[in-house]
C-alpha cells in the first residue's frame, strides 16, 4: 500500500487493477461486479478506476500482438 488515500485492489484471476479511492469500497466493488460482463467486450483491462460517482474509467491492457488495420487501396464511395 503506497497511497493511503487511494486504495487499489488487484484481482486474483485477472491482472486488472481496481482503483477504489478512499471510501465506499463495497459499493464500488458491487458496481464493478454488476458491469464486469459488459466490460469484457473491451478485452483485458489494465485497470478500472471507480473513484468517480456514477461512472468509471477503463484502460485496456496493451497488446503487443495487435495488428494494424491496413490502409485502403482506394477511397470508399
Amino acid at each position: 500500500l503506497s497511497e493511503y488515500e487511494n486504495i487499489t485492489v488487484q484481482l486474483k484471476k485477472k491482472k486488472t487493477k481496481l482503483i477504489l479511492g478512499n471510501d465506499q469500497f463495497s459499493q464500488k466493488l458491487k458496481t464493478f461486479q454488476n458491469y464486469s460482463a459488459k466490460l469484457g467486450k473491451f478485452g483485458n483491462l489494465e485497470y478500472v478506476d471507480l473513484r468517480f460517482p456514477d461512472r468509471f474509467i477503463i484502460k485496456p491492457e496493451k497488446n503487443p500482438y495487435r495488428t494494424r488495420i491496413p490502409k485502403p487501396k482506394k477511397e470508399a464511395n
